[in-house]
């Protein structure tokens, strides 16, 4: 009896190695094949928000690109798309602001933008104190099936607060 319950407990640890040998193959091979985008932000004024890549850690792979201020999706598929949005200010006798961030898709098969993910966060309602400085940071990702020629954009409120330092705005999006 001894002998059957140690033979089924090695065969069950035989399965349970198998399934996770299988996992992390299967976890490395969409590593090693996946489409990877990563843009840095930068403002050039209190209204434009400029995606840029190749520089610092931003940058693209295997087909996703930049095309004016949008990803283009290279080719229909499953992916992840994700932004961080940083920001920073103070607040001014206890108003409200409100700080959102989106990203939208201009699909092949309809010309207006629809939003994939949006997010809202509000900051200085409760400040004691107008010079009350706060920082906030808005994260969003999921996992969507895009469309070749398919565009990505994101929407920011008052890109002047933005905190465009590094690792602290992005925006990307990878193939899985």
């Amino acid at each position: 009896f001894k002998f059957q319950v140690v033979l089924l407990l090695l065969q069950l640890c035989l399965s349970l190695i198998q399934s996770l040998v299988s996992c992390l193959f299967f976890l490395n091979l969409i590593h090693l094949f996946c489409i990877f985008s990563f843009y840095s932000a930068s403002v050039s004024d209190a209204s434009e928000l400029h995606w840029r890549d190749n520089v610092d850690q931003a940058f693209h792979e295997n087909g996703l690109t930049l095309q004016g201020n949008s990803l283009l999706v290279p080719k229909t598929g499953l992916y992840f798309v994700y932004s961080q949005a940083s920001f920073t200010g103070d607040c001014k006798d206890g108003e409200t602001e409100y700080l959102f961030l989106s990203i939208q898709r201009k699909a092949i098969s309809y010309l207006e933008n629809r939003p994939l993910l949006s997010s809202m966060k509000t900051v200085c309602g409760d400040a004691k104190d107008s010079k009350d400085v706060w920082f906030k940071s808005i994260y969003q990702g999921a996992v969507f099936r895009l469309e070749k020629g398919d565009l990505l954009e994101t929407h920011i409120s008052d890109v002047s607060k933005l905190d465009t330092a590094s690792g602290k705005t992005f925006f990307g999006a990878f193939h899985i």
